[in-house]
């Protein structure tokens, strides 16, 4: 504990913890399908309910306006805490540098991290873009709750399928019961509000 928050340290040691059990919370979240899309950088939403983008004309195209919407998403600030509280507490109890270099070299850490989470968003949305695909190719489709799927009626959830040889994610509704995550579902029809209705398998 002295070293995480005595002689100045906690300005270091606290933007750490923050980013830290707050990823750590996501990743629980994201795991028990709770939570929506964070309103920021990660998530776009194109015409045919896709979850992702087009990385050629999207991601390419407006990489400083991807950059500053990240630094501005929960995940951003979260990833920008990180890199500085780690990196600055590195520096001021590891090497033993000043607060204020310590400081600056935090800012350069979260930096780095935080261009380092646009590169991996700019590359999820390559592996998830969205091409010429529509909902009724999704027709038929064996494929694999990704959140819980309310029962028919009560919501939307997400569903990840594999169509054009591309992992995809399209929002779906079910026909009947919930479905949980990772549950093995089968895509039955496509609706005019860009969602797809499911059965479970």
């Amino acid at each position: 504990m002295e070293l995480l928050f005595e002689d100045g340290a906690a300005w270091f040691s606290v933007p750490a913890l923050v980013g830290t059990f707050g990823y750590a919370i996501r990743i629980a979240l994201a795991l028990l399908g709770i939570g929506g899309d964070d309103g920021g950088a990660g998530d776009m939403h194109t015409g045919d309910g896709m979850h992702g983008g087009d990385a050629g004309t999207h991601a390419d195209g407006h990489a400083i306006s991807n950059f500053g919407m990240a630094l501005l998403s929960v995940q951003g600030v979260l990833t920008f805490a990180m890199g500085f509280g780690w990196t600055g507490l590195g520096g001021y109890r590891g090497s033993g540098w000043s607060a204020g270099v310590s400081a600056l070299v935090g800012v350069a850490g979260g930096l780095v991290l935080s261009m380092l989470l646009v590169y991996l968003l700019r590359a999820t949305r390559s592996l998830t873009a969205s091409g010429n695909v529509t909902l009724d190719q999704y027709v038929g489709i064996e494929a694999e709750a990704y959140t819980v799927v309310p029962a028919a009626g009560q919501g939307r959830g997400q569903v990840m399928a594999v169509v054009g040889e591309r992992q995809r994610y399209v929002y779906a509704v079910s026909e009947s019961d919930e479905i949980p995550p990772r549950t093995r579902i089968k895509i039955v029809r496509a609706n005019g509000d860009n969602t797809v209705t499911v059965r479970r398998l």
